[in-house]
């Protein structure tokens, strides 16, 4: 699995993009959308509970 990011100002087509780049791929992709804040949440409880190397496989 590949991941991609976009950052920048609301209404700028980051969305867009990105599910183009997830459905046009060679392996079509799942494509999910989040907020900075909240993955650095998730990676920072999963340091704490020693599953960093799980939580960044998934």
């Amino acid at each position: 699995m590949r991941a991609c990011w976009a950052g920048g100002h609301s209404d700028t087509g980051k969305s867009h993009l990105l599910i183009g780049l997830g459905t046009a791929s060679p392996r079509p992709a799942a494509v999910s959308a989040t907020r900075a804040a909240n993955v650095v949440n998730e990676l920072a409880e999963a340091a704490g509970d020693e599953q960093l190397g799980r939580t960044v496989k998934k």
